[in-house]
């Protein structure tokens, strides 16, 4: 299917940078996989939104990023063979206790295994930042889902 749009035109029209719009694509494809034209829409709809002022291009990447991060949450559950019961207590704590950098951190660091640097470059922390963050999460979740289950679900696979 053709692009109906020139959406690098309309990024650089949006003061997004190429940079910026290659990480938007990067997100929105993860998103909505092979469907072009959800892909062709939603970059669309996103890039006049920076334009207009509504959102900034990093709050936009970040929001598409947190999204990401909850779904592959999910599957990091799933692949860890939690019994649904338990992943339904654990996906409920995660949606309502913890910020949206929180479900970020967790996300990148488990599903997506990158070091704390890097994740400090998604969410704007210093490395040593994302390391207490994530000392202090795990704590938390210990003190919820009980030692034994946290420990399964949060492990490293190595």
């Amino acid at each position: 299917m053709d692009a109906l749009y020139d959406l690098p035109q309309i990024a650089t029209q949006a003061g997004v940078s190429a940079t910026q719009f290659r990480e938007l694509e990067v997100c929105v494809r993860a998103q909505y996989s092979s469907d072009e034209m959800m892909i062709e829409l939603r970059l669309l709809r996103t890039l006049r939104a920076i334009g207009d002022g509504t959102v900034s291009a990093g709050d936009a990447i970040r929001e598409f990023r947190a999204a990401t991060a909850a779904e592959n949450f999910n599957k990091l559950l799933q692949s860890r063979h939690v019994a649904d019961a338990e992943r339904l207590r654990i996906t409920e704590f995660v949606r309502t206790q913890l910020s949206p950098v929180e479900r970020l951190l967790l996300a990148l660091y488990y599903y997506e295994r990158k070091s704390y640097a890097e994740i400090g470059v998604v969410v704007a922390l210093p490395e040593e930042g994302v390391r207490d963050m994530h000392a202090a999460l795990l704590a938390r979740l210990r003190g919820f889902l009980g030692s034994p289950l946290a420990d399964r679900v949060f492990r490293v696979a190595g």
